[in-house]
């Protein structure tokens, strides 16, 4: 992962457009990580992850207040192995 100070993210942009086809750049103000720029197709990727982990998550809250914790803990404890 690259790092970059804000000044020279505003001087170089291009490069940080290019970069980031690779790999993430964090951009810096003052010594502090402020940004990172990624890819698009990362973008997409982990928008993808984040969209279906909340959806799966909302399923099994659901399903634990159908049939209750202890129900769902021993239901789980016996799915996983």
């Amino acid at each position: 992962m690259k790092k970059m100070a804000s000044t020279s993210a505003k001087n170089n942009f291009g490069e940080i457009l290019t970069t980031s086809q690779r790999e993430p750049v964090v951009i810096e103000k003052n010594g502090k990580n402020v940004s990172v720029v990624i890819s698009f197709e990362e973008f997409k990727n982990y928008q993808e992850t984040v969209i279906s982990d909340r959806y799966w998550g909302e399923k099994a809250e659901k399903a634990t207040k159908m049939i209750g914790k202890a129900k769902s803990e021993k239901f789980y404890k016996e799915f996983g192995k």
